[in-house]
């Protein structure tokens, strides 16, 4: 697995779409720096704007209402944007994600 920090735009990454996984080409990057609260699902943190799918066929809901243990994090947070839902392989999450206008 490729650290998000490394990922450019115009790579290659593993995406969910139509209920399957699939190659998704990253078309934005965006780094912020902060004070964070960070929520934990399914062993991934997020900050509190990411909204997650608990099941591939279900809506997406912030990471907020599904999350029952939080921490706090001082430093740069990573977003990418994707032609698809971004999947994060190891855990077996899905997120939400939105293409860059």
């Amino acid at each position: 697995l490729e650290k998000i920090e490394n990922i450019q735009v115009g790579d290659i990454v593993i995406g969910y779409q139509d209920g399957k996984k699939t190659e998704a080409k990253v078309l934005g990057k965006s780094i912020h720096f902060g004070f964070w609260t960070i929520y934990d699902y399914k062993g991934s943190w997020f900050t509190e704007h990411h909204r997650v799918y608990t099941s591939p066929d279900e809506e997406a809901v912030s990471v907020v209402t599904v999350s029952d243990k939080t921490d706090t994090y001082t430093g740069f947070v990573y977003n990418i944007e994707t032609e698809t839902k971004n999947y994060f392989g190891e855990n077996d999450l899905l997120i939400h994600n939105r293409k860059t206008q």
